[in-house]
């Protein structure tokens, strides 16, 4: 499911990844999965929607945001890590709520 996400599209939804993933995975960056794009979905999914239920589509991107084995550094470590700390910040619930200030 999150695994399916690459990192970059077309603005009439078809593909255009920056890289492209590179089976076997030879380093952890080879996988092709970025946190800007996989964690900025999950948090979305976040969004409650009538009828719908995407904590699946949530539980598996988180499962991948965490996974310290296979980071998504696609984008470059310093980039994709601080979009897997914003993701995981919302997720969880630890994000400053800006409207109370």
């Amino acid at each position: 499911m999150a695994a399916g996400i690459i990192d970059g599209y077309k603005l009439d939804g078809s593909e255009n990844p920056q890289f492209s993933k590179s089976p076997p995975a030879t380093t952890v960056i080879d996988n092709g999965l970025s946190a800007a794009f996989i964690g900025t979905a999950g948090v979305g999914a976040m969004y409650p929607q009538s009828g719908k239920d995407y904590q699946a589509f949530i539980d598996d991107v988180y499962a991948h945001l965490i996974d310290l084995d296979h980071p998504m550094w696609v984008g470059g470590q310093y980039y994709d890590e601080s979009w897997t700390m914003l993701a995981l910040l919302m997720m969880t619930g630890n994000h400053i709520d800006y409207t109370k200030y």
